[in-house]
């Protein structure tokens, strides 16, 4: 988890297509397998 959220704080300057976070890539997918 803190890596993700570190690769999170590394690209959050760049447009938001190219951050790079795990975590939230995760969630995401669950997020869109219980629509």
């Amino acid at each position: 988890m803190r890596d993700s959220l570190a690769q999170l704080v590394a690209t959050c300057e760049l447009p938001r297509a190219d951050r790079r976070c795990a975590l939230l890539e995760a969630l995401g997918t669950q997020s869109e397998a219980t629509r």
